[in-house]
């Protein structure tokens, strides 16, 4: 990450000293590659440092800043509108980007090392030392004893190792294993349901925002940041839910109530393109400058039900969906192929999502509100097999510790339930305590 913030800084001073086409080119995309990175590595890192019961917190807490950024770097242009143009606005845009890079840089040297990592390279007295402290700093005077009573108990190396399965499951694979017969199950879960997200529309449907705008008579540039900044603000208010829910819940419960969501709306939308519209030719706007513009026209109170649907399929694409399928996504890779399965994912998932972002404008032009219908098909199938997704294991593993608690702290006959990891193989037992 260290590495990470300082290409990130390269990127923003070749695009602070561009004088050309081509330095600028070269400055976004350095800044692109440090972006693509972070999404590949900070996931990652979060789940080996944050312990289970605040994971979800965290990794939704990534989501919210980048929302959050998002809406500040949408205000940033309009309120300096009236100072700065052309060249002074770009330099300053790039100082700004300096001002949360240079706080992460500095950040980033006060945050330990995952212990994953010290101990697959063999500095097993450091992975006891974080391991340690991140069990202290998450629990009470009682249970820190324990645990260094317990690392004393053990040694620095079996302390560690207790934490994962075997010795084994701290070293990564490599990709060639990752595609193997031990983890094709993983890798492939992992790219499907990533594929499934991002072919759901929400994302291609909000960046055509402009289009949909202007079909519901949205025709000048004020009356279009308004509904884009209200669109944004919505979306960073609703990014808190999961930071209090997600921690709580199951995982498969949010991403598959926020999957039935997206498709009832994505129904509705479609009835209201194809049934509720007036039909027009395709035509230009000033704002946009291209002949990418939907056919069909809405009034009055039609254009305010499809703004209204855009904007909560946004909030429940980014609030629902997109954190709980990334906590699906990792949580159901074993240890070893965890950090290289993430890699894949995330790479797949620029992949897709550009591809995806080059066709709509096209399937939107040509289609119209049969495009829509398609992904409402796409979502009801994708809402079906949804059923098939298993809970995830780290979700799964921490009520077998429940279980055997309330057991030992009834002290005499008692039913107890112990539900295992793999949910078609829970256990019940009828028994009592000696």
């Amino acid at each position: 990450m260290k590495l990470l913030c300082l290409v990130w800084i390269v990127g923003v001073i070749f695009t602070f000293v561009s004088e050309t086409a081509s330095m600028l080119i070269i400055g976004k995309a350095i800044k692109g590659v440090a972006i693509g990175v972070a999404f590949a590595t900070v996931p990652t890192y979060l789940f080996e440092i944050i312990p289970y019961k605040r994971r979800a917190r965290m990794l939704t807490l990534f989501t919210f800043f980048w929302a959050l950024g998002t809406l500040f770097m949408f205000l940033l242009p309009i309120a300096c509108s009236g100072h700065l143009h052309g060249r002074r606005y770009l330099n300053f845009h790039c100082l700004v980007d300096l001002v949360p890079l240079s706080f992460s840089t500095i950040a980033v040297l006060f945050v330990p090392e995952s212990p994953k990592w010290l101990a697959g390279n063999n500095k097993w007295t450091n992975a006891a030392d974080v391991l340690e402290s991140i069990e202290s700093k998450n629990s009470g005077n009682l249970e820190k004893t324990k645990t260094h009573s317990e690392r004393v108990k053990l040694g620095d190396k079996h302390f560690v190792v207790k934490k994962y399965s075997t010795t084994m499951d701290i070293k990564s694979c490599n990709l060639n294993a990752l595609f193997g017969r031990k983890y094709i199950k993983e890798i492939s879960l992992g790219i499907l349901l990533q594929l499934f997200v991002d072919c759901m529309g929400v994302k291609v449907l909000v960046e055509s925002l402009g289009y949909i705008c202007s079909a519901c008579q949205v025709s000048s540039i004020d009356e279009l940041r308004m509904v884009q900044m209200f669109d944004l603000l919505v979306r960073c208010l609703f990014a808190i839910v999961p930071l209090l829910i997600l921690d709580n819940m199951r995982r498969k419960d949010v991403f598959m109530f926020g999957v039935a969501m997206i498709a009832l709306c994505m129904c509705i939308y479609t009835i209201m393109f194809l049934g509720f519209s007036l039909k027009r030719p395709a035509r230009s706007l000033l704002y946009f400058n291209s002949d990418w513009v939907s056919k069909v026209e809405f009034y009055d109170e039609k254009a305010s039900l499809v703004l209204a649907l855009t904007i909560v399929m946004d909030v429940l694409y980014n609030a629902l969906i997109v954190p709980s399928s990334w906590l699906i996504i990792l949580e159901n890779f074993s240890t070893s192929s965890r950090v290289r399965g993430w890699i894949v994912v995330s790479s797949s998932h620029w992949l897709f999502a550009c591809s995806i972002s080059l066709a709509y404008p096209f399937l939107l032009l040509h289609l119209n509100g049969w495009v829509l219908f398609v992904s409402t098909i796409f979502c009801t199938v994708g809402l079906i097999l949804s059923l098939q997704i298993p809970e995830t294991k780290e979700t799964a593993a921490p009520m077998v510790e429940v279980g055997r608690r309330q057991l030992c702290s009834d002290g005499g006959k008692t039913w107890e339930t112990v539900p295992d990891s793999r949910p078609s193989r829970a256990k019940n037992r009828l028994g009592a305590l000696p």
